[in-house]
C-alpha cells in the first residue's frame, strides 16, 4: 500500500465527474487500499474520492468506526430527515462550510470482493457518505459555500 498525493483546490480532476467502474480488477482493488492508506494518514480526514487523488473511477473510501469502508459505485438510495452541520474538506484546507444534509442515508455499493454492500449510516457518517458521493460527481466544497453563510481561510 502507498500513501497517494491529494489533488488540491483548483486542480481539474476534482471537477470532473468520475465514471463508473465496469469490472473489479486487481489494480482497483490495489487502489483502494492506497486510498484508504492515504486517508488514513491525513489528519482529520473521515473519507476520500477517487478524483482527489487523481483517478477519473467512481471509488469512495470511509473511515467508520470499526472498519474503513472500501466502496465501488456508491450510490444514495435513501435520505432521511435534515441536519445543519459544519464541513470541511481535506482538498481544500481552511474552508469550513455550514451545509444541510440529511440526517440519515443508505448507500449501496460493490466491496473489493464484488459482493453487494447496504450501509444505513446516520449523522456525521451520512455526512462523509454524501460529501465523498458529490466529489464523485465533480462537485466540490467551494461549490457549496453560500455567500450570506460562509467561514473560510483560503
Amino acid at each position: 500500500m502507498a500513501v497517494l498525493n491529494l489533488r488540491m483546490k483548483g486542480d481539474a480532476a476534482l471537477k470532473k465527474k468520475c465514471r463508473t467502474v465496469k469490472y473489479i480488477s486487481p489494480e482497483v482493488v490495489s487502489l483502494l487500499d492506497d486510498m484508504a492508506e492515504t486517508m488514513l494518514s491525513c489528519k482529520n480526514c473521515m473519507g476520500l474520492s477517487a478524483n482527489q487523488i487523481g483517478s477519473g473511477l467512481r471509488l469512495i473510501v470511509v473511515r467508520g468506526e470499526r472498519e474503513v469502508y472500501k466502496l465501488i459505485n456508491p450510490v444514495i438510495i435513501n435520505r432521511s430527515g435534515r441536519r445543519l452541520m459544519y464541513e470541511s474538506c481535506v482538498s481544500f484546507p481552511g474552508v469550513v462550510i455550514r451545509i444541510m444534509r440529511p440526517e440519515a442515508v443508505d448507500v449501496s455499493a460493490f466491496r473489493p470482493d464484488g459482493t453487494r454492500a447496504e450501509i444505513h449510516a446516520e449523522g456525521i457518517m451520512a455526512q462523509c457518505f454524501c460529501h465523498e458521493i458529490e466529489h464523485l460527481d465533480g462537485i466540490v466544497i467551494a461549490d457549496r459555500i453560500d455567500n450570506h453563510d460562509k467561514r473560510f481561510n483560503i
